[in-house]
């Protein structure tokens, strides 16, 4: 199938889903965790769209509390973390699983939404609300007003988590990339050899008044230089799996000789080390 949203009368004109690098036909991975920046836009929509009270920007609230540690300086990050413009764009942290399948949810929404009204399909509407939101079901099930009824659109887009064995395409998507050209780029910048491939075993607090960021920004130095579009597939923050309480990768708080033996782990809540990233495949409505 094509990388573009197939209708009856023609493609959307759009390829790539944003942020997606093509792994295998109509499946694309994030080429960076979610940042701070990403979530701060689902928090600010959701409250306008539902209301500051509401049962769904409540949940859109990350636990600011898990950077609450004794005599350490990751309690600072309680209050900056997620909002100061310096960490803007550091990954973020502090969900749980089930938060990140429904910001993947919101994004599939909000995506669609776009190209829809980018391909003048339909309006865009600066006023939503509970009664009148756009989503993916709202629109095939025509409560959503169109500007040419007469188009049919059959494919949408769906960011998830990734599964464990889509995790393992993608690792051996990356591998290859890295392994295909690490010489020829060393051989001309040999002193990108000594910046490092994975950020981990890191120690944010070196001393009481030293304010050391545990993460690193999602496009970082390292990653500017390398061939490979992928940042921080290992190392960083971990990320949630599709599969119940799996997260991939390891973190900037994990043994880098171990991140490199082990790709999984288990945990059941939000942690200052968890984040996460989406997959993308376009599906046709009703199957």
């Amino acid at each position: 199938m094509s990388s573009k949203i197939i209708s009856g009368n023609g493609p959307l004109k759009h390829g790539n889903p944003p942020g997606g690098i093509l792994i295998s036909e109509n499946f694309y991975c994030d080429r960076t965790e979610v940042m701070n920046f990403h979530w701060m836009e689902y928090m600010f929509w959701t409250k306008r769209t539902y209301g500051s009270e509401s049962a769904e920007f409540l949940n859109t609230l990350p636990d600011t509390l898990v950077w609450v540690e004794p005599d350490s300086c990751t309690t600072k990050f309680v209050d900056f973390y997620l909002r100061h413009p310096a960490t803007r764009s550091h990954p973020l942290v502090g969900i749980s699983q089930q938060q990140a399948k429904d910001y993947s949810k919101w994004r599939s929404d909000r995506v669609f939404e776009y190209m829809l009204i980018h391909d003048e399909v339909i309006a865009y509407n600066e006023f939503q609300n509970r009664e009148n939101v756009f989503t993916i079901e709202n629109f095939f099930n025509n409560k959503i007003e169109r500007l040419n009824s007469d188009r049919e659109i059959i494919y949408y887009p769906e960011f998830r988590l990734p599964t464990i064995s889509e995790r393992n395409l993608i690792l051996k998507y990356s591998d290859s990339l890295d392994s295909l050209h690490s010489d020829k780029y060393y051989s001309k910048h040999p002193k990108s050899r000594d910046i490092e491939l994975i950020y981990c075993d890191k120690i944010p607090c070196l001393n009481d008044t030293t304010w050391t960021e545990p993460t690193r920004p999602v496009r970082s130095y390292y990653s500017r230089k390398r061939i490979n579009p992928f940042y921080d597939l290992r190392g960083n923050v971990s990320e949630w799996a599709a599969e119940t309480n799996i997260v991939f990768g390891g973190s900037w708080g994990d043994d880098c000789s171990t991140i490199m033996k082990t790709d999984t782990a288990v945990s059941s809540t939000a942690s200052k080390y968890i984040g996460f990233r989406n997959v993308c495949e376009f599906k046709k409505w009703g199957e």
